[in-house]
């Protein structure tokens, strides 16, 4: 058989990550294997459901013949298990009467800027970066920032920053 078609994967945070192969033509499986030449046998299947994984990690698959017992070269796949970066360091903001506030945000560990939202989740994107700087608000709103790495895409969870409008006291009244 034909040697099988793979994509190594990039793949945010630890898990369990399904490492997928077209079976080469003229075979009817894939084996997946653990080294190069010899190794062990993980699995007969046309994709490899790898087991919990911390770390980044290769695999080797060739594709087999059932009925020839012919089975192919092998070829890597890298399966590269990326940091989620650690959620980014808030504080409301507050103003006295409406207005505009700059919100800023530490990103987070293994961070490289910051995602603003309108929604805890999905929602639009508002701005990127360390700093957000609001419209012009008559009432206090809440935002939500999560940290990105941008070299791999992996983003954290989204925490809530608010934007709060104090009301301005009325003057006291003449004697």
């Amino acid at each position: 058989p034909e040697i099988p078609v793979v994509a190594d994967i990039e793949h945010c945070g630890e898990d369990s990550v399904l490492v997928t192969a077209s079976i080469g033509n003229n075979g009817t499986t894939n084996r997946w294997y653990d080294a190069p030449a010899g190794g062990n046998l993980l699995a007969t299947s046309k994709d490899y459901p790898s087991p919990y994984l911390t770390a980044s990690t290769s695999y080797w698959v060739s594709s087999y013949n059932e009925l020839t017992n012919c089975e192919s070269a092998r070829t890597r796949v890298n399966v590269s298990i990326n940091a989620v970066p650690g959620i980014p360091l808030v504080t409301d903001e507050s103003i006295c009467g409406p207005g505009n506030l700059t919100l800023n945000a530490v990103t987070g560990l293994n961070g490289t800027s910051n995602n603003w939202y309108d929604s805890p989740v999905n929602g639009n994107l508002l701005d990127t970066g360390i700093v957000f700087n609001t419209p012009y608000l008559s009432n206090t709103v809440s935002y939500w920032v999560s940290s990105i790495d941008n070299a791999t895409g992996c983003e954290s969870g989204r925490t809530e920053v608010r934007a709060i409008i104090n009301t301005i006291p009325a003057l006291p009244a003449a004697n």
